[in-house]
């Protein structure tokens, strides 16, 4: 092995495949965000639509690995959202969890949140 075929050797594997490693290390980091984001959201989205009860959402969304940030049953405009949905004035419910938190190479860290508005009576109003 001359003297070029060893520079090139060491470059690849001194610079090229750590980086390589890193960028998918980071890209399966992300899709575990991703697919653990779009679980709480079907969960959150089933439980609030089917149960009525703040601890039993609660409990269907730590089954599936997260936890309840927020939950509010909103009247009207002086009530304090989660978080803002545009439906000021009508009576809603909405509800926020987030799951594991990942720690991403050179990203930080990725905290996955879900969250839900659901109408729960507009008074017969269109």
């Amino acid at each position: 092995m001359n003297a070029r075929e060893r520079g090139a050797v060491l470059v690849e594997f001194a610079i090229v495949a750590p980086v390589l490693v890193l960028l998918i290390v980071g890209g399966v980091l992300m899709g575990a965000a991703m697919w653990q984001r779009m679980v709480l959201q079907d969960t959150l989205q089933q439980a609030m639509s089917s149960l009525t009860y703040e601890d039993e959402i609660a409990r269907a969304v730590e089954a599936r690995g997260g936890r309840l940030v927020c939950f509010q049953v909103l009247d009207g405009d002086a009530d304090d959202p989660c978080y803002p949905d545009g439906f000021d004035g009508i009576h809603r419910a909405q509800a926020v969890a987030e799951g594991y938190r990942f720690e991403i190479p050179f990203f930080g860290p990725v905290i996955p949140r879900a969250s839900v508005t659901i109408i729960i009576d507009t008074g017969g109003e269109p």
